[in-house]
């Protein structure tokens, strides 16, 4: 078959009986078993999620129209596969539609109104043009690759693997926030922040700093959609499923990206499935797609950061990739080093150390030569800082430090104090017991290379790949993986998930891979993996089913969670009352307490214990019913430096209770 120039803008629409070759496998099989995998495991609670499947999951699916159409028009035209041009066109979608949200948040013009003018003008692009792309049928089937003619390729019924793990991600996002794990990632992030910040800005009708809550200072690209999501649905916990569902959407756009990436270096049929579904059932996916996190979008933002710089064929292709590398800082700080700095760095490596032209075995690259190089990485970086701008420009507005609560020490520390400076910085560094070089890297051991959240499997196949591709990509992926290795043992606290990043990388190199052999041994592998990865996610789910015999997935779970961790009756607590926590940051959990009302700080936002009352320092001064919770407070005690508590032996023996003031 004659090779497909990457470069046609316009190809030629092919002849009548060529369109056959080019038919699209119909969904209806993996939604079926999709579906019927997850009516299997909500159990009891099939009624409660056939509810949430009508009323959120579609919901999120007209979200995910909405975002794709106002991204397609700046994709449409792209040179790359359909699948990564219809990928691209969603996240940049997601992105400009998280930064327009922040615009109107800070002006205070973010309604119920606004939102869903939003999700009707995409939704009105996106069945626009796609009405377009039916009349433009011929155009598709041209640009299709060999992985993307589902009728002409075996390889794709692989995407059957990834169904269960859909099915898993779709009833765990029935949950509520803060009960599906009990190990990291645990609830506490998303009730303390995730959520509440969203939460909070949702009830004040504006989106403004919170110097009890540092957290809202940080880039919020996906939080921007959970405070949409509150909108659409009319509030905080009305709309925390549909804000689960949309992460799971996320989630899954970013396997299709690593997809997408593969199908675009490769001609081989099994390019796209095998990096799919090598992606799809790493435990990690699964685990982190139904929680109301940021991972699912950083993996997005960057997994496209990183393939557009690989196909990149001029300054436009750069472009995009210097966007989704400053949409994925606007999802995380640690973006800027692992995804903008470390692709920088690679491509200058690869230049150094492998200066010809790429294998003839792959398309050529020529926008990697110098000078053009230096051009394109100075694009995108450029592009990047521009899409990550809004973000710095606020922080400097709000705090005088762009990237505050960070380099606190050089660019300033707004209301901080030395003490909460020092207690910030070495919350995020390794413990004692990890500081020399051996910890770490047996911490990198257990956390990572033997991690059941990593498949296993899934690092080695990675391994294997990198030693069967023999070409600049390969050498720049490869350099990637190390550059995040190297920055996740020096500038983090070494948790695990810090290096999910790794994952899509891998599951491109392992889609791309060209040798006869490697499919059917992958394949195999991968199938393992997806089987082992089941078995333990189907007995983590086990707390649906508890739960559904108890009766909580319901409107009271909130009040559920909170008299399970301190015996506190919700309803009893006094109405006409400030409640102010100490100990508890978790504010999302208290649903029937307004913001008006409620009180509380995290961790970092206590002041230091030089004087005054260690209560004093957790309430502000502030009057009313406060909620002590002794063992929260033990546990901050020994994981934060410069914290005000009472004696620890008191802390040990006192349950929560609570004070009048």
């Amino acid at each position: 078959m004659k090779a497909r120039k990457l470069d046609d803008q316009t190809p030629p629409p092919p002849k009548a009986k060529e369109l056959s070759q080019y038919s699209y496998w119909p969904a209806g099989i993996p939604a079926l078993i999709t579906l019927a995998i997850a009516f299997i495991q909500a159990g009891p609670q099939s009624g409660m999620f056939a509810y949430r499947l009508i009323a959120d999951a579609s919901l999120a699916g007209f979200w995910l129209m909405a975002m794709t159409g106002v991204g397609w028009p700046l994709a449409r035209n792209l040179t790359a596969p359909f699948l990564l041009r219809l990928v691209t066109a969603a996240a940049l979608g997601t992105g400009i539609v998280s930064l327009l949200i922040l615009g109107l948040g800070l002006a205070g013009w973010l309604n119920r109104i606004t939102a869903w003018l939003i999700l009707f003008a995409g939704i009105a692009a996106g069945a626009y043009w796609l009405w377009k792309w039916r009349q433009n049928l011929a155009s598709l089937s041209s640009t299709a690759t060999p992985s993307e003619r589902f009728s002409s390729t075996p390889w794709n019924w692989l995407w059957l693997l990834i169904t269960p793990f859909l099915g898993l991600s779709m009833v765990g996002a029935i949950v509520p926030p803060g009960l599906l794990w009990q190990d990291e990632p645990a609830g506490y992030d998303v009730a303390e922040y995730h959520l509440q910040v969203p939460r909070e800005w949702y009830e004040a009708h504006k989106i403004t700093p919170l110097n009890h809550n540092v957290f809202s200072y940080m880039p919020m690209n996906v939080e921007m959609h959970d405070l949409l999501a509150m909108h659409l649905r009319g509030g905080p916990w009305a709309g925390m499923y549909l804000a689960q569902f949309i992460h799971v959407a996320v989630m899954a756009l970013a396997v299709l990206a690593a997809a997408g990436v593969a199908a675009a270096l490769s001609d081989k049929p099994w390019a796209a499935p095998l990096a799919g579904i090598a992606m799809g059932v790493v435990p990690w996916i699964t685990s982190l797609a139904p929680i109301a996190y940021n991972e699912g979008g950083l993996m997005l933002f960057s997994t496209l950061a990183i393939g557009w710089t690989l196909i990149a064929r001029d300054w436009r292709g750069w472009m995009i990739a210097g966007a989704m590398a400053g949409l994925a800082c606007g999802v995380k700080l640690t973006a800027a080093p692992m995804v903008v700095v470390s692709i920088a760095v690679a491509w200058i490596a690869v230049s150094i150390f492998r200066p010809r032209a790429m294998s003839t075995a792959s398309p050529s690259h020529p926008t990697t030569s110098s000078p053009h190089l230096v051009l394109n990485i100075a694009i995108f970086v450029l592009t990047s800082i521009a899409l990550f701008s809004p973000w710095l420009i606020r922080n400097e507005i709000w705090a005088g430090n762009p990237v505050f609560p960070e380099a606190m020490e050089f660019l300033g520390k707004d209301h901080f104090s030395d003490a909460q400076v020092q207690r910030w910085r070495t919350a995020y560094l390794p413990t004692e017991l990890e500081k020399k070089p051996t910890e770490r890297l047996a911490t990198a051991w257990q956390r990572i290379a033997i991690d059941w959240r990593y498949g296993y499997l899934f690092l080695p196949l990675t391994l294997a790949a990198i030693v069967l591709l023999r070409d600049r990509r390969a050498t720049f992926l490869a350099i990637l993986l190390g550059l995040h290795l190297i920055i996740w043992l020096t500038f983090t606290h070494l948790q695990g998930r810090f290096y999910i990043l790794a994952i899509p990388i891998g599951a491109i190199m392992i889609g791309i891979v060209r040798e006869k052999q490697w499919p059917y041994i992958a394949a195999s592998l991968i199938a393992a993996t997806a089987i082992i990865s089941f078995l333990i996610h189907n007995q983590r789910y086990s707390i649906v089913r508890d739960m559904a015999e108890k009766g909580v997935l319901g409107a009271e779970y909130l009040k559920w969670i909170v008299y399970l961790r301190s015996d506190f009756d919700l309803e009893k607590l006094p109405r006409d009352r400030p409640i102010i926590l100490a100990g508890d940051a978790q504010a999302f959990d208290y649903s029937n307490i307004p913001m008006t009302r409620l009180k509380y700080r995290t961790v970092f936002d206590v002041p230091a214990p030089d004087t005054g009352d260690w209560l004093e320092k957790w309430t502000g001064g502030a009057h009313g019913t406060i909620l002590v919770f002794p063992g929260e407070l033990l546990r901050l005690k020994k994981s934060y430096i410069n914290l005000p508590t009472p004696e620890e032996n008191t802390l040990k023996t006192q349950p929560p209770y609570t004070l009048e003031k």
